[in-house]
């Protein structure tokens, strides 16, 4: 059974679909098990998305179709250094499952070198040597034997051996799929991402429809093995060997995961801005509007409306509030999305909102977004400063905390002095019925509560 009615059987009982997926080569196997040549071929096939390429250009014209398919030809031969007529052969076998070449491919292997009709009949006729003529004159004497030559020095038969061994682990290297091994070592190296979403799905292939693999979760770190496929990236988990495909959009680098893990306040607000723009407009306001890592976004403040998304403009709007616990300053950031679901900051807030406000609305007026701000300003209380005795005469014996509001019918607190006649001998005495006998002229002092100012 030929590589080619292998592939036209696995796409009858599984779909087209399959050319794209890695299980390809485990059918191939099972068809070929004894084929170590089709079994590398379809492993490179897998490597490099062939059956994911040719798919791609299923509703593709004839003539566009073959330029195309000529390219990837080529660059399938450069990338794995195949001798000419492989590649050539691979994608053909890929056609004819699919039902685009209707004549069965020739095998590179299976094609004879036969030499011309001609040429062979040259080397069976024997060629004809003409008789030997005998000298007529006289004959030179015969040549004198020769000298014997000097024994060879021995070789060096273990430099040999171990030229020898060198070769054939040379040759054992690339029998065993070493070329697979040199490719991948040229192949550009790997780049560390890291997941952006709470969580995100693995999939056999770049597709919304492809079947789940797994799930990775937010900050974990994956190895983007072929970023330029759409809006997919080729991933694979850096302890696993399992590869899948994830949104581009879910990714971020190590920088940009600090940046968003410096603007948490609390797991509550991490847990609520989910989305994957909404995240991105937060590392843009890290990265460019305030860099100060002491302003923070919390979820459970003033009534939980640190945040808030609404439906305005084209695309939607998020707005912000990071706090400086510190020093009590707060800023409040809108953003609104393109259509890819990129951010972008609108105009700074004009007024910043002070302690007690919170984010009510999200208002678009004029093509310009404006915030609304609920809850009252928390005013501190200021310092009370005493002026001096010298500056400011004192009117009563009371506090400025303690003064009640001026009016124009009542005073302040203050002593009233009299002179009485009727004074014990005894000293000052508030007692005026004091019959003891002995009275004098003295002074009398009351406590009076309504003096006039």
């Amino acid at each position: 059974m030929k590589l080619y009615d292998v592939l036209r059987t696995v796409v009858e009982q599984f779909g087209e679909e399959i050319l794209a997926q890695p299980k390809l080569k485990g059918f191939v196997q099972d068809y070929m098990p004894d084929d170590r040549q089709s079994i590398h071929m379809i492993q490179s096939a897998v490597t490099s998305q062939l059956g994911q390429q040719l798919l791609d250009l299923k509703n593709v014209d004839k003539s566009t179709r073959e330029l195309r398919m000529a390219s990837i030809r080529q660059a399938f031969q450069d990338r794995f250094f195949l001798r000419d007529g492989v590649a050539e052969y691979l994608v053909d076998c890929f056609q004819y499952a699919l039902g685009w070449k209707k004549d069965k491919p020739s095998d590179p292997s299976e094609e004879k070198r036969e030499e011309p009709k001609s040429a062979q009949e040259v080397k069976k006729q024997k060629p004809v040597t003409p008789p030997r003529q005998q000298p007529t004159g006289p004959q030179k004497p015969a040549n004198p034997p020769k000298p014997p030559k000097p024994p060879k020095p021995p070789r060096n038969t273990k430099k040999m051996m171990a030229i020898a061994a060198v070769v054939l682990g040379v040759v054992a290297f690339f029998f065993l799929g070493g070329w697979q091994w040199l490719s991948g070592l040229f192949a550009p190296s790997a780049e560390r991402m890291y997941v952006l979403s709470e969580t995100v799905v693995v999939r056999a292939n770049a597709s919304d429809t492809a079947t789940v693999v797994k799930e990775a979760v937010y900050g974990q770190e994956l190895m983007v093995m072929m970023p330029d496929t759409g809006r997919w990236a080729q991933v694979q988990r850096s302890d696993e060997t399992t590869e899948g495909y994830v949104l581009k959009e879910s990714l971020v680098d190590k920088k940009d995961l600090e940046r968003l893990n410096s603007l948490w306040g609390d797991d509550e607000a991490r847990q609520n801005i989910t989305e994957s723009r909404y995240r991105r407009a937060l590392i843009h306001f890290r990265k460019e509007v305030n860099a100060d890592n002491d302003y923070k976004v919390y979820g459970a403040d003033y009534k939980g409306r640190n945040y808030r998304v609404e439906e305005a403009g084209e695309f939607g709007a998020f707005a912000f509030i990071a706090d400086n616990k510190g020093s009590g300053l707060r800023q409040a950031a809108v953003y609104s999305f393109d259509a890819e679901g990129h951010p972008l900051l609108e105009k700074p807030v004009d007024e910043q909102p002070s302690e007690g406000q919170y984010i009510k609305k999200i208002a678009l007026e004029n093509g310009n977004y404006e915030l609304v701000l609920g809850g009252k300003k928390v005013q501190k209380a200021s310092p009370v400063v005493a002026s001096s005795e010298s500056s400011t005469p004192k009117k009563n014996n009371k506090s400025d905390e303690q003064s009640e509001p001026e009016t124009p019918q009542k005073g302040g607190t203050g002593f009233k002095l009299e002179v009485v006649d009727d004074i014990p001998s005894g000293g000052v005495s508030q007692d005026n019925n004091n019959a003891n006998g002995k009275t004098g002229t003295g002074f009398r002092l009351e406590s009076v509560d309504d003096i006039p100012q």
